[in-house]
């Protein structure tokens, strides 16, 4: 429901003539994208983010999320190193 509600507000923005605004807005959904597809590729990593209560530092910084991510759906993505 929210990606869609933000799907629309960023369409709403460019069409007022507010790209950056847009910009930020699509960012959100593009982040928000990866943390659901990396919440739901493993059930262990899901109870792992469930049970996180630290917001300073969390379960796997976003850089080792979306290599994971990419990596289970584009076989070229698995040369990368996860930092």
């Amino acid at each position: 429901m929210r990606v869609m509600q933000d799907l629309r507000t960023a369409h709403l923005l460019i069409a007022a003539g507010y790209p950056a605004s847009a910009g930020a807005v699509a960012t959100s959904i593009f982040k928000l994208a990866y943390e659901i597809a990396w919440i739901g590729r493993d059930a262990h990593w899901a109870e792992q983010w469930n049970g996180h209560d630290i917001r300073r530092d969390p379960v796997m910084n976003y850089h080792n999320r979306m290599v994971s991510v990419l990596a289970a759906r584009l076989p070229i993505v698995t040369r990368y190193e996860a930092c």
